[in-house]
């Protein structure tokens, strides 16, 4: 099987045309688009079905004895998209997390969110933050506030809570929202984990650790500046979580568009 690190230092081709011009020729290039996923059937796969698709790139490589610089960007693509979505403890977690997120836009809440006033803004921002919880397996009674505050939001291991700044709903694109929403609520899992380790016994027993300790020794922003902040493990986790989430629905955004 594949590590990103076998990848480095490689050039990667383009296109198929540039493996055209190595000498291969149209029945090899047939027989190996068979095998590369279109974008669309790739971002609807789980982790282990993008695993079971590049370990069948590789097959047909080495078969056609391929030389692993010469095989289309479209491969490398997918080995990078499965490496960033293994950073993360809770796999399968994050998969439900894009699924949600995605269907925010799909359903068209997100145009409904825009011309709506306050109260249906708000509404729709407690849909979906219920609909996160159920992805990410959180207990149905942490809520979640709206109220004015110095920051974006946060979330309370004190009183497992969440709390938004409220000027988010004065704002039609809830993109900011329903990220923050997205971040606050894998602290809220961090948490969880941290609380419940024998329930989650695929998380790393150093990851467990790292993060109840960060929680012990957390460092805030105003205090240790944001450099130190964003790259505490909690932290590192939650904007990773988050931006890998969003990336994925953007691409599905597109492919609709």
């Amino acid at each position: 099987m594949y590590g990103l690190e076998d990848y480095e230092g490689l050039n990667p081709r383009d296109s198929m045309e540039d493996l055209r011009n190595e000498g291969l020729s149209e029945a090899q290039l047939d027989y190996l688009q068979e095998v590369i996923p279109a974008p669309e059937d790739w971002l609807h796969m789980n982790h282990e079905e993008k695993l079971d698709s590049i370990n069948m790139m590789e097959l047909r490589r080495d078969e056609m004895e391929i030389p692993t610089d010469l095989m289309p960007q479209e491969y490398f693509e997918c080995i990078s998209d499965v490496k960033q979505l293994e950073q993360f403890a809770n796999i399968e977690c994050v998969e439900q997390c894009i699924s949600t997120a995605n269907e925010f836009y799909e359903t068209g809440r997100a145009e409904v969110f825009m011309e709506g006033g306050i109260e249906t803004r708000e509404q729709l921002a407690k849909e979906y933050f219920e609909n996160i919880k159920d992805s990410l397996g959180l207990p149905a009674d942490i809520p979640i506030e709206f109220r004015p505050m110095d920051s974006l939001g946060g979330y309370s291991p004190e009183t497992n809570s969440i709390t938004l700044n409220e000027s988010y709903l004065e704002h039609p694109d809830p993109r900011g929202l329903i990220k923050t929403i997205t971040h606050e609520s894998e602290h809220a899992f961090q948490q969880q984990v941290v609380d419940n380790p024998h329930l989650y016994p695929d998380i790393p027993s150093e990851v467990i650790a790292s993060w109840k300790y960060n929680m012990d020794h957390y460092k805030s922003a105003q205090v240790y500046g944001f450099e130190a902040y964003r790259n505490q493990p909690i932290e590192k986790d939650a904007f990773a979580f988050e931006s890998y989430v969003f990336s994925q629905v953007d691409k599905l955004k597109n492919l609709r568009d």
